[in-house]
């Protein structure tokens, strides 16, 4: 390979009767910062994304961010070929769309390298890797990529290693890191006071936080020291010192320190030398134990963390390429490379980026709602007092406004078990019923329920209205909004039906009209109020009643443990009773059957989505049983598709044709069409039930909770993990589904749709 050559040699090389520079080769002269940035200038786009990246993660940093997301820098260990980062940059963009709520997601873009003893440094030394170190061309190249990446709009984290450097660059990055060799160093300490962004101290390379405790609290100090203007003149610099300086925990030596008990510890250390105790962990180096493959599952600790409600999490630190593992500088250099492979670290590959950045987001959506309803009870606790005497007012005045009803408030409580009228509850069963009946499953969101409600209500159910007449209470205002008194029951109500409606299509289908089976019969339930005053709630269950056979049939479920199941079996004691006469239906097909299931497996989706989104967080109990009031006798539609409303012997079946939406016939990746017994197309219901029926056959639910898979190689080589959640199973499937074919007439594919569908579950 090439040497360096000196413009300006030193003759005196190796002369050891010099008292200085005898071990200095020569010198070349660096473009000034200030020329560098006048020739490659940063663009109107740019700088917006460079601003915008440094504010929200000074709000994740600092713990003021208002969706409590989670800074999530992943990338490369380091960039050799910037065309390889443009098309990771495009690549990563999509997920930064997608998971915006959750994650504010930052390229890692390292320039420069430190060696534990010698290797390549680096884009900015030795742009061509063939130890020639042409350092003004690595700092031309890496500008002009940053200016590209941030064009695009994708912020930028690197670590600062050189000194100097950042006044060619720094412009362009959003966040900054000092790593474990240089952490306990004073000129990066120094440097770190006068950046004019977040920058994360990681701890030791032994693996103790003592360094990067100390750094923290020197960089949010003022210093002076030796650096270089702009125009390039060696100038003393003074600074303010950086507040928004945090700890980043990466494992080492002793061992990793990305666990729960780990990060209690750091977080009392933090406290007690009172700096930001707001953490971000590392998944690779000590805490994947040098080996990539552990990265994915660092994250999903971190994940259940998260979820959990740990809130000193605030990023993670992903490396990640678009192919996985590492290569070392063929004979022939560059251009044996191969492409978009690390040349340092080992990184993991694209598809398993996807999984781990689906698993975080999830986590912090679950996180956000336990804070959310956390915040709201400390909220109520707040305005009690107050509200004890509002309330007291209203019940003697009767001015809340209902719809049909005036009813009264009784002394203030827990607003989660605050009920609705019982008038109005019956009301607006009817009208969410008939929604519900003419709705898809599973697109239907809780909002879009509740607009149809209000339109027939013609209410304004975002904010029930209570109004007080000035004179009853000098304080009080003529119109006060106590949102949370009925907007949740509303939202409880409309979740009872839903789930009513899912199981009762979840229910298997009908038997076919060749086999003799008893008629079946749905009954509603009707529960009186406890006043017995007439005045109803209504409660429909399906029940089923045939004469013969007592025993409640249970659907295969993708989110129901047996537990849970159980439960939900005590949800009504099916009574033998003779049918009313109703007409039956025909028999649905095998898809209809799937497309049911499917549903119910949307649903269950679902409902975990609800806890992440501010609903409540603990479980939904079973209704207890309910007495049967009176049997509701509804005439039944006819069947789609059916030229008279007549039994189904006498009508004329007319076959529905199955082959779009739901049913579209997906494309399998090959591990899942591996999994499948080599089916290479199939619709997402039926791969659903494939998957399910092998994961039982093989008895792969973990016996300590059901809710967890325990992946064999076969299931790991789809979800790529050890271990997966259900619901995050269900999510991950659609990465292994592929359109087959173009879509017709503006039809959007399930996958690519769900990110902007709207849950159907409350936000």
């Amino acid at each position: 390979m090439p040497s360096a050559q000196f413009f300006i040699p030193n003759k005196s090389v190796g002369d050891k009767l010099n008292s200085e520079d005898f071990r200095i080769r020569g010198y070349n002269p660096l473009t000034s910062p200030e020329l560098l940035q006048h020739t490659i200038p940063q663009t109107n786009k740019s700088k917006e994304t460079v601003l915008a990246g440094r504010n929200a993660s000074v709000e994740i940093v600092s713990g003021k961010d208002p969706k409590n997301r989670l800074l999530v820098v992943v990338g490369p260990c380091s960039i050799h070929d910037p065309q390889a980062a443009l098309e990771y940059c495009d690549r990563l963009m999509g997920l930064k769309k997608k998971y915006e709520d959750d994650l504010l997601i930052v390229m890692r873009s390292y320039l420069e390298k430190p060696r534990t003893t010698v290797g390549w440094k680096g884009l900015v030394n030795d742009p061509e890797i063939d130890n020639t170190f042409d350092i003004n061309k690595g700092l031309r190249i890496s500008r002009q990529l940053f200016v590209d990446l941030t064009e695009k709009g994708m912020p930028l984290a690197s670590e600062m290693l050189d000194t100097i450097s950042p006044q060619f660059l720094a412009d362009l990055l959003s966040v900054g890191a000092i790593g474990a060799r240089t952490t306990e160093s004073q000129l990066h300490r120094e440097l770190a006071s006068g950046l004019s962004f977040p920058v994360g101290f990681k701890n030791g390379t032994d693996g103790g936080l003592d360094v990067a405790i100390d750094a923290i609290g020197a960089a949010q100090h003022p210093h002076q020291f030796l650096s270089v203007t702009k125009p390039g003149l060696v100038a003393i610099v003074g600074t303010i010192g950086n507040s928004d300086t945090f700890c980043i925990l990466r494992g080492g030596k002793t061992g990793t320190n990305y666990d729960a008990k780990s990060i209690a510890v750091a977080k009392e250390k933090l406290n007690k030398a009172g700096v930001n105790s707001r953490l971000m962990v590392d998944c690779s180096h000590g805490n994947s134990l040098k080996n990539h493959k552990n990265q994915p599952k660092v994250a999903h600790d971190i994940a259940e963390q998260i979820a959990g409600g740990e809130q000193s999490i605030m990023g993670v630190m992903i490396e990640s390429n678009i192919n996985e593992g590492a290569q070392k500088v063929p004979k022939e250099g560059k251009a044996g490379l191969k492409h978009g492979v690390s040349i340092t670290d080992a990184c993991i590959h694209w598809e398993d980026t996807e999984a781990v950045l689906a698993e975080l987001a999830a986590a912090v959506s679950t996180r956000r709602g336990k804070t959310t309803n956390a915040a709201n009870g400390h909220a109520f606790a707040t305005i009690a007092p107050t509200l004890v005497r509002i309330v007291h007012i209203i019940n003697s005045q009767h001015y809340i406004h209902q719809p049909a009803t005036c009813a009264k408030l009784s002394t203030p409580r827990d607003m989660s078990d605050e009920r609705l009228p019982p008038d109005a509850e019956a009301q607006y069963t009817d009208i969410i019923d008939d929604i519900l009946k003419n709705a898809d499953l599973n697109t239907i969101s809780a909002k879009a329920i509740r607009k149809g409600l209000q339109a027939k209500v013609d209410h304004d159910l975002a904010a029930q209205k209570v109004r007080i007449e000035s004179s009853s209470l000098n304080m009080a205002p003529t119109n006060l909004r106590l949102t949370d008194v009925f907007q949740k029951p509303i939202t409880d109500l409309i979740m009872r039906r839903f789930d009513k409606f899912t199981e009762a299509a979840a229910a298997p289908p009908a038997p076919k009209p060749s086999e003799p089976t008893p008629p079946v019969t749905v009954k509603t339930e009707t529960k009186a109020n406890g006043n017995g005053n007439g005045n109803s709630t209504k409660e429909a269950i399906p029940k089923a009643t045939n004469g013969t056979n007592n025993k409640r049939v249970k659907s295969e479920s993708l989110s129901l443990s047996d537990a849970e199941e159980d439960d939900e079996s005590q949800l009504s004691s099916l009574e033998s009773s003779p049918p009313p006469k109703t007409k039956q239906k025909a028999s649905r097909s095998t898809e209809d059957s799937d497309a049911a299931f499917a549903a119910r497996l949307q649903a269950e989706e679902n409902r975990a989505r609800r806890a992440t989104r501010g609903a409540a967080t603990g479980k939904r109990k079973a209704a207890p049983a309910k007495k049967v009031k009176k049997e509701r006798k509804k005439k039944s539609k006819a069947r789609a598709g059916s030229d008279e409303d007549s039994d189904v012997e006498g009508g004329e079946k007319k076959e529905v044709k199955r082959n779009g939406g739901f049913h579209k016939p997906m494309t399998l990746s090959t591990p899942l069409s591996a999994l499948l017994d080599g089916e290479t197309t199939m619709s997402r219901p039926q791969t659903v039930k494939r998957i399910w029926a092998y994961i039982k056959e093989n008895k792969l639910q973990d016996p300590n909770d059901g809710r967890h898979i325990i992946c064999d190689d076969k299931l790991r080589a789809v979800f790529k993990t050890d271990k997966v959640h259900m619901f995050t199973m269900n999510k991950l499937l659609g990465q292994n589904l592929y359109a087959a074919g173009e879509l017709a007439n503006g039809d959007v594919d399930e996958e690519e749709g769900e990110e902007e569908e709207e849950s159907a579950l409350p936000n």
